[in-house]
């Protein structure tokens, strides 16, 4: 489609001024339609309507920027400035037939081309087909910005790749602590939660990252599940290990009475061990 062109002095032009930035943006909107319906620079009144009002159409007026029309109004000096809806498609029918003419060419050159070579080209020898030539540099240069631009062509074939996904192998002792926090969380009366990827990566990052060994989170997810505090906190692998330092902390502070907390946690702690098949040498979560 052909542009609405402005030129680069319109900013500050006394006309402009004089009708002020509101009939203003009328008059560019109002351009860019003309210039896309091929009107010659004719505004209907249901138009104005659409875009601005009556009284900034009677300011363009009144600056001399539009004239008034039958039905509308009109830009003034249009012809002078843009380009009239007869060159328009004068342009865009030679366009068409140039095109039409290069490939009936290019068609006919690659049916009649003659070998360059006598002796047969191997296999993997591919002619070149795509070379630029001056009908091309022609079609393709300089290219005007109130003309569109023509198709290729020849487009190039563009092919994606899929990429291959790498699933890392489960490991035995990230679905042990996985089974174990899910089944406590569900002994504790709470829907079953789902083992997802995010309970495997916390689990693994809390052996390889953080240095825990499996009997020290299994013994964490025991203390957790068994606290009245919590085990309403912590109902997950990535749960367990955010709070991890604060429930070691807790489990270590000692309570005031006959049996300290300490000493109850020592005992959980000997208890969740025997009961998983697993040593510790920790009388608290370390």
């Amino acid at each position: 489609m052909p542009w609405f062109k402005i030129d680069d002095n319109l900013g500050f032009h006394h006309k402009v001024i004089a009708a002020g930035n509101p009939a203003m943006g009328l008059w560019v909107r109002a351009g860019s339609i003309c210039a896309q319906q091929l009107t010659d620079g004719f505004v209907p009144d249901h138009m104005v309507n659409a875009l601005g009002t009556k009284a900034q159409a009677a300011k363009l007026i009144e600056t001399g920027l539009w004239d008034a029309a039958e039905g509308g109004y009109r830009f003034h000096g249009w012809a002078e400035r843009q380009p009239s809806k007869a060159d328009v498609e004068a342009e865009r029918a030679a366009a068409a037939n140039r095109m039409r003419e290069f490939r009936a060419k290019k068609k006919g050159t690659t049916q009649n081309a003659s070998p360059q070579v006598e002796a047969p080209r191997a296999e993997d020898v591919q002619p070149n087909e795509r070379r630029t030539n001056g009908e091309v540099r022609e079609m393709f240069g300089n290219p005007d910005p109130t003309q569109p631009i023509p198709s290729r062509p020849d487009p190039i074939e563009v092919r994606s790749t899929t990429a291959v996904a790498v699933v890392a192998p489960k490991r035995d002792d990230v679905e042990r602590i996985c089974e174990h926090m899910a089944t406590l969380v569900a002994a504790n009366g709470s829907t079953r939660p789902t083992i997802t990827k995010a309970w495997r990566t916390q689990a693994r990052l809390m052996l390889d990252d953080d240095k825990r060994t499996e009997a020290d989170v299994h013994t964490a997810i025991e203390w957790c599940q068994a606290d009245g505090f919590w085990r309403g906190v912590v109902m997950s692998l990535p749960k367990l290990r955010k709070q991890y330092d604060a429930m070691r902390l807790q489990a270590q502070r000692p309570a005031a009475g006959a049996r300290s907390k300490q000493q109850e946690t020592d005992d959980l702690f000997a208890k969740a061990a025997q009961r998983m098949g697993v040593t510790t040498t920790m009388g608290a979560i370390e």
